[in-house]
């Protein structure tokens, strides 16, 4: 298998794009805004390769729409004014895969950025990038630190795009900040609370995630946000990335209004 080069990513990534279809349900945006809108809402991006191998396409087809799929999903989430979004895209464990496939994956976030600048200064979003970055390619980098010095400014929602992320990795390093600050004096071991914790991780200044949604039928965490997540609803689809779309993102935030969230405690009886 050769390796896919940069003018196979303008290929798929510059070809016309069909509009994502119009929501088919009952549910729409005033509906859904009358009741608990998440505040931060995170989601597993799982299912591309496999969808796309379903049609008889490869399977870098499949990432290149589940790309396309994280600017209309982040505009839908917009447009329901939800604070935050995380978006688990690359893990830690996604460099065992194919190193064709891998390359390509390395290389359609560099394109898709700058394709995706003008949506999210249009929605006013903020953009942020979480994981090993310094383990990502040099190019990979330069297009992080662009799209978010481009969008540093913009004070709507918080789309956070995991890429080279393990929620263990990141528990671990906070764990040697905070032993660090024990050590040199800066806080005492009688000091560290959950808002210790918190602000010393990759999310720091979000909102705990109240949805987390998984697409494609799996139904595990796969080492995302474990600290973040400790009391979200947690809502699974066998849509493949590439399929969720809006009327699909509106059932899933319907579904987490008919939760009934007691975090431990007993709702009185009326």
């Amino acid at each position: 298998m050769r390796l896919f080069l940069e003018k196979d990513v303008d290929r798929m990534l510059f070809k016309k794009q069909t509009k994502p279809e119009s929501i088919s349900s009952t549910l729409d945006k005033e509906t859904l805004l009358q009741g608990q809108i998440p505040r931060h809402i995170a989601i597993i991006l799982d299912g591309n390769g496999r969808w796309a191998q379903s049609q008889g396409k490869p399977r870098i087809f499949g990432h290149q729409e589940g790309m396309f799929n994280v600017e209309h999903i982040a505009e839908v989430a917009s447009n329901l004014n939800i604070e935050a979004m995380t978006l688990y895209a690359f893990s830690t464990e996604n460099w065992k895969r194919a190193a064709d496939e891998v390359a390509f994956l390395m290389k359609l976030p560099v394109k898709f950025f700058d394709r995706f600048a003008p949506t999210l200064m249009r929605l006013n979003i903020k953009t942020e990038v979480i994981g090993n970055i310094p383990e990502l390619p040099e190019e990979l980098q330069d297009a992080i630190s662009r799209i978010e010095t481009m969008t540093a400014g913009n004070t709507g929602m918080k789309l956070m795009i995991a890429l080279n992320y393990g929620s263990q990795d990141e528990i671990v390093d906070m764990v040697k900040k905070v032993a660090n600050k024990v050590k040199d004096g800066i806080l005492s071991a009688h000091d560290i609370n959950k808002e210790i914790v918190d602000n010393h991780l990759l999310t720091k200044g979000l909102p705990p995630v109240d949805l987390l949604i998984r697409t494609s039928g799996e139904q595990r965490i796969s080492n995302f946000l474990l600290w973040q997540i400790a009391y979200a609803e947690l809502y699974f689809t066998d849509l493949a990335w590439p399929e969720f779309k809006e009327a699909a993102m509106y059932e899933a935030i319907a579904e987490f209004q008919n939760r009934d969230r007691r975090f431990g405690g007993v709702k009185p009886k009326k």
